[in-house]
């Protein structure tokens, strides 16, 4: 947020009125807020979910921690550029991304 918040106060301080400045930090700060307003509309669905999702949370956290390890190996290893090469290969349109 610093460094957005920081461009659009200089770009603000620019405008010709200082209303055109505060209409762009109010349109800033919807951008910034609005995210949260529509998420506080959604917690009770999301809670209801979370509720019945409890029972798998440990399968997907092993899932999780073994494609982490996965990930990892294939760090070490450097194969990370034959796996994005085979799929540059199999898939052409990937070069068009």
């Amino acid at each position: 947020v610093g460094g957005v918040l920081t461009a659009v106060v200089m770009t603000a301080s620019f405008e010709d009125t200082a209303y055109q400045g505060i209409g762009l930090l109010f349109v800033f700060g919807l951008g910034l807020t609005l995210p949260f307003i529509v998420a506080a509309f959604f917690i009770k669905p999301f809670l209801r979910f979370a509720g019945k999702f409890r029972r798998y949370l440990g399968a997907v956290e092993k899932l999780m921690g073994l494609l982490l390890v996965g990930f990892a190996i294939l760090l070490i290893t450097n194969s990370i550029n034959g796996i994005a090469n085979w799929m540059i290969e199999t898939f052409p349109v990937f070069l068009n991304i």
